[in-house]
C-alpha cells in the first residue's frame, strides 16, 4: 500500500523529475493508493508512476496526480480500480493496462507543474464506468495522438463521454487524436472536441 497522510506537510510526497514509484506484485488483494493532499503546485503528488501489477491490482482511495508519465509495461496486464476518482498525469507511456473507473486525464501542457511526454497509450481496456462518466479527458496543443486497441466496454449516456479533448490554445495546428477502438459505436455523440481539437475514430 502507499499513503500520503498530510500529517507534517502538505507536500509530505513532492516527488521530484525522474522520480519513479513502481507497483508490482501479483497478490490476489489490491494494494491500496491515498494522498490526503493531492494535487499540483505545492502539494503532494508522483513524478513518474508505473503499473506493473496483476490479479489484485491496485485501488485508488483518492484523486492522484502524477506530473510526468504514468506507466504500464507490455504484458504486465496492469489493473487500476478508481471508484471514480481521478487520476491526472502530464505523459503517457502505456502498453496493456486495464482501468475500471478510473477518470483519466492526460494534461500535455509543458509548465511549472507538469513535465510528461507523450509515448503511446495501446492495449488500454476502460471498463465499469458510470454511463455519465467522462471516462477520458486529453489536453494538449497541437500534437498528434494515437491510441491503438482501446477497449471501450460502457456506453455513455447523457453527459458521459468515452472522451472530452481540449486543445489548450485554440490555434492550429489543432491537438488530433486518432484511437482505435472496439467495440466500433464510437461516434461523435460520445465525444466532445473543444477549441479545436478533432477526435477521429480510425475504426468505426
Amino acid at each position: 500500500n502507499f499513503t500520503q497522510d498530510g500529517t507534517n506537510s502538505s507536500q509530505g510526497f513532492h516527488a521530484r523529475l525522474f522520480n519513479e514509484v513502481r507497483f508490482v506484485g501479483t497478490a490476489a488483494a489490491a494494494q491500496l493508493l491515498s494522498f490526503t493532499d493531492p494535487a499540483d503546485g505545492a502539494f503532494s503528488h508522483f513524478a513518474n508512476v508505473r503499473f506493473d501489477n496483476d490479479i489484485g491490482g491496485v485501488t485508488l482511495a483518492t484523486d492522484i496526480y502524477a506530473h510526468c508519465d504514468l506507466i504500464s509495461s507490455a504484458g504486465s496486464t496492469a489493473i487500476i480500480i478508481g471508484n471514480g476518482f481521478t487520476l491526472t498525469v502530464g505523459g503517457l507511456d502505456v502498453n496493456d493496462l486495464k482501468l475500471d473507473r478510473v477518470l483519466l486525464v492526460y494534461d500535455g501542457i509543458a509548465d511549472a507543474h507538469s513535465s510528461g511526454s507523450f509515448f503511446g497509450f495501446s492495449n488500454v481496456e476502460f471498463a465499469n464506468y458510470v454511463a455519465t462518466d467522462i471516462q477520458m479527458t486529453v489536453e494538449d496543443a497541437g500534437a498528434t495522438l494515437t491510441f491503438s486497441g482501446i477497449t471501450l466496454s460502457t456506453t455513455p449516456t447523457g453527459a458521459g463521454r468515452y472522451i472530452q479533448a481540449r486543445d489548450s490554445n485554440g490555434a492550429g495546428p489543432f491537438l488530433t487524436i486518432n484511437i482505435s477502438s472496439t467495440p466500433s459505436n464510437c461516434t461523435e455523440t460520445f465525444e466532445t472536441e473543444l477549441n479545436g481539437a478533432v477526435v477521429n475514430w480510425t475504426n468505426c
